[in-house]
């Protein structure tokens, strides 16, 4: 289960580091060949090569100190897109993104740098040019480049958000997976010691047995307040599915005893002599 955890966050990691790369290279192309000033092409190309060379390592034991260092430099260089885009509409999802993703991908003490830098970051940013105006269109770029640039951000924004939601509800299912087999791995434990004890013919199932269908004993004693302790030995043991003669052996007493016990239930349980007991007891 641990491996497959460890997949989907190495699949996350995948799908980000290429969808990354790919805008990227889609702004400094379109930095290059549209801008006036190019001022997003190196700064582009240089975290388009971090972003490439994280996907050259992305199965290795390296990985997560790669992705930590990408994650400080994303962190900066989207501050440096919000701010001289002016995109204030993509400043509070992109930076929740981050969070998400720190939260998800690291571990404490990584994961504090990173919230710690991301508000030095934004804040030190929104200092430094609250009072600018949109730096682009100051140095003469057309509006489609503006508007194209600000359409592969909302494109990223979506899928990004898409990879980590999905991260989480598999991650998500995976956890309770995870719990259910503990829980059965558990189960079928105390159902060995509850035989273990029945073929000891000591009488110490009953407590082991306890601790696992808890529910059905208090359910047989709410239908059946009469019922002495032999009685409802014998009920567990025919819900464990224990023959007649199995339970003869097990509880050192003879067959017709056993069939004494089973009618004196029937009775008090006012059950007809055609009515099965371990289907009765399995529908409790």
């Amino acid at each position: 289960m641990k491996e497959k955890m460890k997949n989907e966050k190495t699949k996350l990691l995948s799908r980000t580091v290429i969808t990354l790369s790919i805008i990227f290279f889609f702004i400094g192309a379109a930095d290059f060949f549209f801008s006036s000033k190019r001022i997003l092409f190196y700064p582009t190309l240089a975290l388009l090569i971090v972003n490439l060379i994280t996907l050259l390592n992305i199965n290795k034991p390296a990985i997560e100190k790669i992705f930590f260092i990408d994650m400080i430099i994303l962190i900066i260089y989207l501050s440096f897109l919000c701010h001289y885009f002016f995109l204030d509409l993509f400043f509070v999802p992109i930076f929740c993104l981050v969070f998400l993703y720190n939260f998800f991908l690291f571990r404490s003490v990584q994961r504090i740098i990173l919230y710690i830098l991301t508000v030095l970051s934004i804040t030190l940013m929104l200092f430094l040019f609250r009072e600018n105006k949109n730096i682009l269109r100051s140095l003469g770029d057309s509006s489609i480049y503006i508007g194209y640039l600000r359409a592969t951000a909302l494109f990223a924004i979506g899928l990004l958000l898409y990879y980590i939601v999905d991260f989480w509800l598999k991650n998500k299912s995976l956890a309770r997976e995870s719990a259910h087999m503990a829980q059965t791995k558990k189960d079928t434990t105390v159902l060995t010691d509850i035989f273990e004890a029945i073929n000891r013919g000591d009488g110490s199932f009953m407590p082991l047995f306890m601790t696992t269908d808890s529910f059905f004993v208090n359910k047989v004693r709410e239908l059946c307040p009469k019922i002495n302790d032999t009685e409802l030995e014998v009920c567990a043991l025919v819900k464990l599915g224990l023959t007649t003669k199995e339970i003869a052996i097990a509880t050192n007493s003879t067959y017709k005893a056993i069939e004494s016990i089973k009618y004196r239930v029937r009775k008090k349980l006012n059950l007809d002599s055609g009515i099965n007991l371990m289907l009765f007891f399995n529908e409790i």
